[in-house]
């Protein structure tokens, strides 16, 4: 199972999606939508619900134990900016199963299956 975590507007969900959804048919697994960024937002919603999309949102019990991922992944972020750029020079198909971040550039997208 693949795990996407959404933030921020439409356009940014509908991209975190494609690139949870390419990686889910290239792993052959099912993706899950984490939406809890949501529930502490006044100006942002989950908007993907209004989409013929191929994914159900994450339960807590699913999200849980990549939590402690998550929060080692921004605390070696935060403590050096060699991080950020060794980082993108990795094959994306290694990055643990739940990252925070996403990336925009062209580079990061497996166009072939």
């Amino acid at each position: 199972m693949i795990i996407t975590k959404l933030v921020s507007g439409l356009g940014n969900q509908l991209l975190q999606y494609a690139m949870g959804r390419q990686l889910s048919i290239l792993k052959n697994t099912s993706l899950k939508l984490d939406v809890t960024f949501f529930e502490d937002q006044d100006l942002r919603s989950y908007k993907l619900d209004h989409f013929n999309i191929v994914a159900d949102v994450a339960s807590e019990e699913q999200i849980q134990p990549f939590r402690k991922d998550i929060n080692s992944y921004q605390q070696l972020h935060q403590q050096t900016s060699f991080y950020a750029k060794v980082y993108r020079n990795l094959e994306p198909l290694i990055f643990p199963k739940h990252t925070k971040n996403y990336f925009k550039e062209s580079t990061w997208w497996i166009l072939e299956p």
